[in-house]
C-alpha cells in the first residue's frame, strides 16, 4: 500500500507536472551544464561519434518516415523495459497545432551496413520554441567511465542544432513531480546536470500530499511561501543528507530539507 506525507501542516503544495527547459544564448552549450565529467565527455562530441563509426542524420519527418521510426521506437522500448508512450496519432496532433516534425538518427556502421543505434523526435514551432518529444536508444560504450551515453549525445546534438537555426527556447518535456516513486532519481540529477531547469508546467493541478518511496525519503517541486524550491522529505532523526541534489539545484530554485513524524503520514490514497 502507497504511503503519502501530508504537506499540510508545512504550508507546501506540489505540482503534479513539472515542465523542463534550457534557455539558449550565444555561447557555448558546454557552459551550460552543471556535470564536469558530462562536459568533458560531451565537448569530444564529434571525435567519440568518428571513433566508434557514428553519423547521424537530421532532418523534417513525413508521417510515413514517423511511422517507420515508430516500429523502432516500441521494440526498443519493450526490450529495455520501459513504457511506450509515442503514438501514431502523435504526429497528426501536433501537425494540426502547426509544428513542424523532425528526426535525429544516429548509426553506426557494422559489417552488415549501418545500423540506427539511437534516435529523436523532435517540434519545432517557428522559431520560438524547439521540443524534444521522444529519444531511444541502444545500450552502447562509448565512453572508458560509463560517464556518456548516447542519450546525452543525442541531448547535446539536439541543442546544437537548435542554437544553429536560432532557437533558443528549449523544452526538455515534462515529467510526474515525485523522484524516486513515480520515476528515478537518476532521471532527475540527469535533467539538472544537464542544466535543463524545471517549473510548474501551466496545466497542472497542485497537490498537498507527496508519495513517499520504500525508505520513507522523497524529492519533489513545490512551492511554499510563493517560492518554488526543490524539496527532500526524510522521517526525523535521519541524519543522512543528500548532497547531490543540494548542490545541483540552480539558485533560481533552492533546495530546502524538511523532516516529518509518522502521525503525518497516510497511507492508501
Amino acid at each position: 500500500m502507497s504511503r503519502y506525507l501530508s504537506l499540510e501542516s508545512f504550508q507546501i503544495t506540489r505540482p503534479q507536472k513539472i515542465k523542463w527547459r534550457a534557455y539558449l544564448d550565444d555561447k557555448d552549450i558546454l557552459e551550460t551544464l552543471k556535470s564536469k565529467s558530462l562536459k568533458a565527455f560531451l565537448s569530444q562530441t564529434d571525435q567519440v561519434l568518428t571513433a566508434h563509426q557514428i553519423s547521424y542524420r537530421y532532418y523534417p519527418l513525413t508521417k510515413e518516415q514517423y511511422l517507420e521510426w515508430l516500429k523502432y521506437y516500441t521494440e526498443n522500448m519493450i526490450r529495455h523495459g520501459y513504457d511506450a508512450i509515442a503514438t501514431a496519432e502523435w504526429y497528426d496532433d501536433r501537425r494540426a497545432l502547426g509544428r513542424e516534425l523532425l528526426g535525429m538518427f544516429l548509426e553506426q556502421q557494422t559489417g552488415k551496413g549501418m545500423k540506427l543505434v539511437a534516435s529523436g523526435i523532435f517540434t519545432q514551432q517557428d522559431r520560438e520554441l524547439g521540443t524534444f518529444a521522444f529519444k531511444a536508444s541502444e545500450r552502447i560504450k562509448i565512453s572508458k567511465d560509463n560517464k556518456g551515453t548516447l542519450g546525452a549525445v543525442l541531448d547535446y546534438l539536439f541543442l546544437r542544432e537548435m542554437l544553429n537555426n536560432n532557437v533558443k527556447n528549449i523544452s526538455a518535456g515534462r515529467s510526474r513531480n515525485a523522484f524516486g516513486f513515480y520515476n528515478t532519481l537518476g532521471y532527475l540529477s540527469y535533467n539538472l546536470r544537464f542544466g535543463f531547469v524545471p517549473s510548474a508546467a501551466e496545466d497542472t493541478s497542485f497537490e498537498i500530499t507527496v508519495p513517499l518511496n520504500e525508505d520513507g525519503t522523497s524529492l519533489f517541486y513545490g512551492v511554499k511561501n510563493n517560492i518554488f524550491s526543490l524539496f527532500s522529505v526524510k522521517k526525523a532523526g535521519n541524519s543522512e543528507r543528500s548532497t547531490e541534489f543540494a548542490q545541483l539545484s540552480a539558485p533560481e530554485v533552492p533546495y530546502q530539507e524538511i523532516e516529518y513524524s509518522p502521525e503525518q503520514v497516510i497511507s492508501g490514497l
